[in-house]
């Protein structure tokens, strides 16, 4: 047996040990050169902000022109190359967009509007907020019309006037005070207040009764006061509106489930143009807090967050496209909860752009106690188990008796 020396096991142990810090070294020279590189370029962080909890569906358009499309509230693109890039966005509807970018942590460009074009320079880092804000129209009326009235926002205090009939675009949707100008001796309620709510149209509406002759002003001129944001009423236009026909609807098995059912749903596209549409994303938004989605998606669909997303390369002309999943209510959701999916679809083509209200479709279902079997019927099994328990019971109350 060969017995190695205690100067032996000295100089293996120190070898080893210099190995093992030569790995070390190299290793995080790797590593660092990794993270180098994978920091290298520039980055563009989306973030969209709505009151509502409604956000609109955007596209990054690269130097090369490849896209990338998503409706996500936040997203981090990285490892950018140089040039221009192009961000547009579709706003909810009855809202108002407005786009900030931001480079390095100063603000850069601010839009009212869809779209913002940028360069971006080696690693330089962007953020891009875009603000969502809610309007509505109020609708000034009076019969006779002619009458001046003064409107008054009870928020800010902005003050608009004009001449019935008017109509006022793009207000804030908050609670407004009208009131019209006409001589005390008339019958009318001069004051009123009411609520605008968004995407909404409010009406104010006076009918006077001044006796036998024409409504006298008071004197005040009809023309806008002065206020930090004018808004210049008109004349009501004759306006024919048509209404689109639904792209995009959505279907649910049930319009109500017990805690722990299973919903199917249907979703259908289809072209109502005259040519083919191209690249279409069908996006279903819902909350996984309230439904799991229990098996696979068909039709190459992916989850995506809070999302379902299918891609449609084409759809011919008067051709649709239809796919289902099956989703599984969670147990700790209550009777008056509702499961609600809000899907819209997007394309190349100028469809969507003209009628973006045909591209969407919203599909509520309540959360009940007991499965439904049709309104009265389950108020009549309810009360047929009620008879039958209580003629069990004196049953057996007699049977006890008697015996």
């Amino acid at each position: 047996m060969v017995q190695q020396s205690p100067f032996s096991l000295m100089r293996i142990l120190k070898v080893l040990s210099t190995g093992l810090l030569a790995i070390a070294l190299l290793v995080s020279v790797t590593v660092t050169n990794q993270a180098q590189a994978s920091a290298t370029g520039g980055t563009i962080f989306i973030d969209q902000k709505s009151p509502l909890g409604e956000f609109g569906h955007w596209i990054v358009t690269k130097p090369n022109d490849d896209t990338f499309r998503s409706s996500l509230k936040t997203k981090f693109l990285n490892n950018l190359v140089e040039g221009t890039y192009d961000f547009s966005i579709t706003n909810p509807a009855g809202s108002l967009t407005k786009i900030t970018l931001i480079r390095s942590g100063t603000v850069i460009k601010e839009v009212t509007g869809n779209e913002i074009a940028f360069d971006i320079k080696g690693d330089d880092a962007h953020r891009i907020i875009v603000e969502f804000t809610y309007t509505g129209d109020i609708q000034v009326l009076s019969d006779p019309s002619g009458v001046a009235f003064e409107l008054k926002s009870l928020i800010d205090g902005s003050m608009y006037s004009g001449v019935t009939p008017a109509v006022f675009e793009g207000m804030p949707p908050v609670s407004y005070k009208i009131r019209y100008d006409v001589e005390p001796s008339c019958e009318v309620q001069q004051d009123m207040q009411r609520e605008l709510i968004h995407g909404s149209k409010l009406i104010f509406w006076a009918d006077f009764t001044c006796g036998d002759h024409d409504i006298a002003l008071a004197g005040r001129t009809p023309e806008q006061i002065g206020t930090e944001t004018p808004r210049r009423p008109y004349q009501i236009p004759n306006i024919h509106f048509d209404m689109p026909a639904k792209r995009i609807v959505q279907t649910s098995s049930m319009t109500e489930v017990v805690p722990g059912g299973h919903i199917r749903y249907n979703v259908t596209v289809t072209n109502m143009t005259r040519g083919t549409l191209h690249n279409i994303d069908v996006v279903d938004r819902y909350s996984p807090e309230m439904v799991d989605i229990v098996q696979s998606l068909m039709d190459g669909g992916v989850i995506a967050g809070n999302e379902i997303i299918w891609n449609v390369p084409f759809l011919y002309a008067g051709q649709s496209w239809t796919t289902s999943f099956t989703v599984r209510v969670k147990e700790h959701l209550v009777a008056g909860d509702r499961i609600v999916f809000m899907v819209h679809a997007y394309s190349d083509e100028a469809d969507f752009d003209l009628y973006p209200e045909a591209w969407s479709a919203v599909n509520g279902v309540g959360i009940a106690y007991m499965p439904q079997t049709g309104g009265k019927y389950d108020f009549l099994f309810v009360l047929a188990a009620l008879i039958g328990a209580a003629l069990v019971t004196n049953v057996t109350i007699r049977n006890k008796q008697s015996a």
